[in-house]
């Protein structure tokens, strides 16, 4: 990978940052997020709105800084959205630290043992092509709070790896509840990926997404839905400071 500066001028960040991205062929988008994660800061945030419209991966980091020795990742994996790439991404950041890559599944009580076994073996095969077996830990933790257990367990580690959630579409979210929840909750930097789809599947999931989300907002009005506590997060451009988008090529 080669490391370059580029300064870019245009009437938006957001524009810069995805027309520099296209320019330059990059893989993956950076971006840098500080403070808390919340509704407030993330609604029209550059963040945001580069998740939202860049045409390839990107990953924003919440960062508490590294260690000397990065040693360890943890990185979250579940069936279902976005797992195979969070998990690859964490995969090429234990090879450039050479570091150990734990992959932490949080099973609540009752959840298909059977299937939460087959799945670790899937990413246990997939995971044996890129890096040697030593350095490879599979952990599967049953607990009610799964945000509150992750959270607990990724304070091991130097850092964490974590996909979007289902949610991500909502305006209310930077990369979805369960992730922007995390970022609050670890004393840990946080990389949070949200992987490129097509344009007519991230489409369609857009469209769910947002119909998901009126569906519990209508939910929470008739006093049918279950109180839910307010999650907050970082956000990438507030207040005047600086925003900063790295292209990246893999």
């Amino acid at each position: 990978m080669q490391l370059s500066t580029v300064v870019g001028i245009g009437r938006s960040i957001l524009t810069v940052i995805n027309t520099t991205a296209r320019r330059e062929e990059a893989d993956l988008i950076v971006l840098g997020w500080h403070g808390t994660v919340h509704e407030g800061n993330v609604r029209g945030s550059v963040a945001q709105e580069v998740l939202r419209t860049a045409d390839r991966d990107v990953a924003v980091v919440k960062d508490y800084g590294l260690p000397d020795r990065v040693d360890d990742l943890v990185v979250g994996a579940s069936p279902g959205l976005h797992t195979r790439q969070t998990v690859d991404l964490a995969a090429d950041l234990a090879r450039g630290f050479d570091a150990t890559l734990r992959v932490l599944t949080i099973e609540r009580p009752g959840d298909d043992d059977v299937a939460a076994g087959r799945f670790h073996d899937e990413i246990s095969g997939h995971l044996a092509a890129v890096l040697p077996s030593d350095r490879i830990e599979l952990d599967r933790v049953v607990a009610a709070d799964v945000t509150g257990a992750f959270a607990s367990q990724a304070r091991s580690s130097s850092l964490v790896v974590i996909g979007t959630s289902r949610d991500w579409v909502s305006w209310r979210t930077l990369a979805g509840a369960f992730a922007d929840d995390l970022a609050n909750r670890v004393d840990r930097s946080i990389v949070m990926l949200r992987p490129n789809e097509r344009r007519s599947l991230s489409w369609w999931r857009r469209v769910v997404g947002v119909l998901r989300v009126a569906d519990t907002s209508a939910r929470e009005r008739t006093g049918l839905a279950a109180h839910s506590h307010a999650v907050g997060g970082p956000r990438c451009q507030s207040g005047g400071l600086p925003s900063a988008g790295w292209a990246v090529n893999r």
